[in-house]
């Protein structure tokens, strides 16, 4: 029984003994420092495959937008999106929303605007079926305003003819939008 006990006492001191010699030591002497300071240097949270519906004040839809995932920095009070896609419906009755997608998006000053990045394309199905678009690489959504705004270069493609600029601003319920400068285009006849 003596010999058991002893067998016993020297097995467990010996895997003891192995388990701090084959372990790594940060393991067991990191300390995790979670300062509330800290600069987004990583996320706070992470969702995959997300998809936001955003109502009205009469209950209709009014925006739909989904990203493959997204990151939320609290720090900041900012939401970065992978593959964003944005459905937009006008808040005039209107049965054929807009269409955005990017690479990249980010909100910015507390959600008061959308920053859309890298392959920008904003489009539109109009009643005959024809497609209004434009394409940029950098575009801003205000969405209490409904306007967006880019100070990038635009192309702008519709049935009638394609115009490009430099910086551009639009309103989406009003189907508005100017080119600031260096604009050149090109009108199709019918």
């Amino acid at each position: 029984m003596r010999n058991l006990l002893l067998t016993i006492m020297l097995l467990s001191i010996a895997g003891i003994f192995l388990l701090f010699w084959l372990a790594q030591p940060e393991v067991f002497m990191k300390k995790t420092n979670y300062s509330s300071n800290a600069i987004d240097r990583k996320f706070d949270s992470y969702m995959l495959s997300i998809s936001m519906l955003e109502f009205n004040k009469e209950g209709k839809l009014a925006s739909k937008i989904e990203a493959a995932n997204t990151s939320y920095f609290k720090e900041s009070n900012r939401i970065k999106l992978n593959k964003p896609k944005l459905t937009y419906y006008q808040t005039q009755d209107s049965t054929r929303p807009w269409y955005l997608k990017a690479d990249k998006g980010e909100t910015a000053n507390d959600g008061k605007n959308i920053i859309f990045r890298k392959d920008v394309c904003v489009w539109k199905y109009l009643a005959n079926g024809d497609k209004s678009e434009l394409k940029t690489e950098k575009l801003t959504l205000y969405p209490k305003t409904h306007t967006v705004k880019t100070d990038r270069k635009v192309k702008m493609i519709s049935p009638n003819g394609e115009s490009v600029g430099v910086g551009m601003e639009g309103n989406l319920d009003t189907e508005v939008f100017k080119l600031l400068s260096d604009v050149q285009g090109i009108i199709h006849g019918r």
